[in-house]
């Protein structure tokens, strides 16, 4: 009968665990869908293109979350303060969480959505994001797909858009958004002049993986921190 109760116990506390981590759980997953579709939405491709798993919400609601992390600590005091009270029969402690988790949702989507423009805005600055160039396959007549020659035939590939992407691939100015199973997205930013502050229009280009053979992403350069200690010592 011990057994019996001692399990019956520890079943009942991890279903009240459950619970409580059902509205969190629905918390990070609302908030990381909105970032990616936020910022995806500025770079202007839309999220169901993306594939992205679901386990990748979370972590995009993480970033959110820490971004506004004063926030989200006064909203957990809040909760824990409110449900104390209400364990000791307060009145308007239940309402208050009732409030406070209603309240959470439209903050939710606000700092998903700053979160994901500002992540946006960084990118097309050259501040976040990863340089990449395309080595593309060549085809019979020694041309690569995409090319020139291709692009007066091809009738879904205009030849100004084509032109555009060999243009920025040969001078390394593409940048990667997103890569899927059948195709990367990039991104080609043109700079305007100092005096300007708004960046102009960006393009984007979706190239298919079929017509490319490799691929070369570039790192900014660090400090190699190992040797720096050893010369050190």
């Amino acid at each position: 009968m011990t057994d019996e109760g001692s399990k019956s116990t520890t079943f009942s506390l991890l279903a009240k665990v459950g619970e409580l981590m059902s509205l969190p759980a629905a918390y990070l997953f609302f908030a990381g869908f909105l970032y990616a579709y936020y910022y995806f939405s500025e770079l202007g491709l839309p999220t169901r293109l993306v594939e992205i798993p679901l386990p990748f919400y979370p972590v995009y609601a993480f970033s959110v979350f820490m971004e506004n992390w004063v926030l989200v600590v006064a909203w957990i005091l809040a909760v824990g303060l409110l449900a104390l009270l209400a364990t000791k029969r307060a009145p308007w402690a239940t309402a208050g969480l009732l409030f406070l988790f209603l309240v959470a949702f439209p903050g939710s989507w606000w700092m998903a959505r700053e979160r994901g423009h500002r992540q946006a805005v960084l990118l097309r600055n050259g501040l976040e994001g990863r340089r990449v160039t395309f080595s593309f396959k060549q085809h019979a007549h020694g041309e690569p797909a995409g090319s020139k020659r291709e692009a007066k035939s091809a009738s879904d590939a205009p030849k100004r858009v084509t032109e555009q992407l060999m243009e920025a691939n040969a001078e390394g100015k593409l940048v990667l958004v997103a890569e899927t199973t059948r195709a990367f997205y990039v991104l080609w930013q043109i700079y305007p002049d100092r005096e300007v502050k708004e960046l102009p229009r960006a393009r984007l280009f979706m190239v298919p993986r079929d017509a490319v053979s490799g691929a070369e992403v570039k790192l900014d350069s660090v400090i190699n921190v190992r040797n720096r200690r050893k010369d050190d010592s």
